[in-house]
């Protein structure tokens, strides 16, 4: 997998977020996990992957919005490839 972007946007109290794939291999699903305080992590939701694709491919989840600061990342089961934290 080719993680091309991961972005979060606040809006009426809820985050969205949004990542682009630029190739995925054998691809089951995106693993969303959030933390409050950037140290413990829960799963919050899970997002279908296209699984096999070589084209860029976009995807969204959207959380509400828990105490101040709310940190986000996504798990890949294929590879075991966490994101960025956002």
């Amino acid at each position: 997998i080719e993680l091309g972007s991961f972005t979060g946007q606040h809006k009426n109290n809820q985050n969205i977020l949004s990542w682009i794939t630029y190739s995925e291999i054998n691809v089951d699903k995106f693993v969303i996990m959030k933390s409050l305080n950037g140290f413990d992590w829960t799963t919050i939701g899970e997002v279908k992957a296209k699984g096999n694709t070589i084209f860029n491919e976009s995807y969204s989840y959207t959380d509400n919005v828990e105490g101040e600061f709310n940190y986000y990342r996504l798990f890949n089961t294929c590879t075991i490839l966490y994101s960025e934290i956002r």
